[in-house]
């Protein structure tokens, strides 16, 4: 259940409740909800996901504003699949990120009536982040929920190195082109959507026609050419078909010379695809890094790369398990 935030007026009788932007809705987040779940369950509350949309960044601080790791509507998605019962989006205005850390507490509590408040280590409520967890115990106290922080979760990278996982540290690994370990603090591939536009038709001449996509507001990956799977329509597994893909980003070094070049671009080659993609939505799941972009010689010498390329593709298909 998805409901908008209206702090006028009650709108759950109790819940067990978590506060937070959930971009990504990576491991430690999800570790966070199934400590809701597992409460709320001996208590007998609602898993209730109190999230704010636009980032709220982007009303404090536009110049910081992160890229986002995922639209909310797939956001809401991924809370739901995570057993989270409401979600309730408030609008991320001046008005409610300037309340003091109090006036922001005794907002949600007239509101959504947590019995039970659970966050992470790192948690700031209130205008500039100024409320601290042990703040969040104290008007625990005053206001009659109690509360639980969860410890980080902490993962394993491909260099050996060992790293608490956080929303600002995936963006720098898929800023990196590291998306193995994006994977890693996600639980899943990091993903792009987007609608799938009309381009330039290299791809189409060399023998290797792309779908052209369009990204908004999400963070795109580094630079370079990378294994993944795609999906188009529902993006439902039962009803949608993957296709194998090999998803190019950058400026197209090779045909730097000819008109319309030089922009950055997200292109994905579908092997096998038999239909047509204009105007569809499309999701592209990054599996794996293959290689930089290079400034070949000749079409002939890209053209046999782009090959090597789709063949390390399926090689990846193969031996990957995916799902949107």
């Amino acid at each position: 259940m998805i409901r908008k935030f209206d702090s006028n007026s009650a709108i759950l009788p109790k819940s067990a409740l978590t506060i937070g932007n959930f971009d990504g809705v990576h491991c430690g987040h999800q570790r966070i909800i199934a400590e809701a779940k597992r409460l709320g369950f001996q208590a007998d509350l609602p898993v209730v996901v109190l999230t704010f949309d636009p980032h709220p960044l982007t009303v404090v601080r536009p110049e910081q504003a992160p890229a986002m790791l995922m639209p909310l509507e797939e956001r809401l998605k991924a809370l739901e699949a995570n057993g989270v019962d409401t979600v309730i989006v408030a609008h991320a205005c001046e008005e409610l990120l300037s309340l003091t850390p109090e006036a922001f507490i005794h907002r949600v509590v007239r509101c959504l009536n947590p019995q039970l408040v659970v966050e992470g280590a790192t948690f700031g409520f209130g205008h500039g982040r100024k409320g601290t967890t042990e703040m969040l115990g104290q008007f625990g106290a005053q206001y009659g929920f109690k509360v639980l922080i969860v410890e980080p979760v902490t993962v394993e990278l491909s260099n050996g190195w060992a790293m608490e996982v956080s929303s600002s540290r995936i963006r720098e690994m898929i800023s990196a082109g590291r998306v193995s370990d994006g994977q890693m603090m996600l639980g899943r591939h990091y993903a792009l959507l987007g609608d799938i536009i009309s381009g330039h038709h290299r791809g189409a001449g060399l023998g290797f026609p792309t779908a052209n996509v369009r990204v908004d507001i999400q963070l795109v990956p580094a630079d370079g050419v990378y294994a993944g799977i795609a999906w188009t329509g529902t993006m439902d597994p039962k009803r949608d078909k993957p296709w194998t893909a090999a998803i190019s980003i950058g400026s197209a070094p090779t045909f730097a010379d000819q008109p319309g070049s030089g922009s950055r671009q997200v292109e994905a080659h579908l092997l096998n695809a038999d239909e047509d993609l204009y105007g569809k939505t499309i999701r592209l799941e990054f599996g794996l890094w293959l290689r930089g972009q290079v400034k070949f010689g000749s079409i002939q010498e890209l053209k046999v790369q782009i090959g090597l390329d789709v063949e390390a593709c399926r090689r990846f298909a193969s031996s990957a398990t995916t799902r949107p």
